[in-house]
């Protein structure tokens, strides 16, 4: 594991990281919004995070 150790002091890592991080949160998010609809039937609760009007 020396070698991780190594790579993850550097800002190339960190960089490269955060870009993943990010990619996947938007990922996350246009997901859920495209299956909003199947989310609520399963999970009827998420229907009071999102109320239209």
């Amino acid at each position: 594991m020396p070698a991780l150790r190594e790579l993850m002091l550097t800002d190339r890592f960190w960089r490269w990281a955060w870009m993943a991080s990010g990619v996947v949160a938007v990922l996350v998010v246009l997901s859920v919004s495209f299956w909003w609809q199947d989310i609520v039937q399963v999970w009827p609760a998420a229907a009071r995070l999102h109320q239209p009007g």
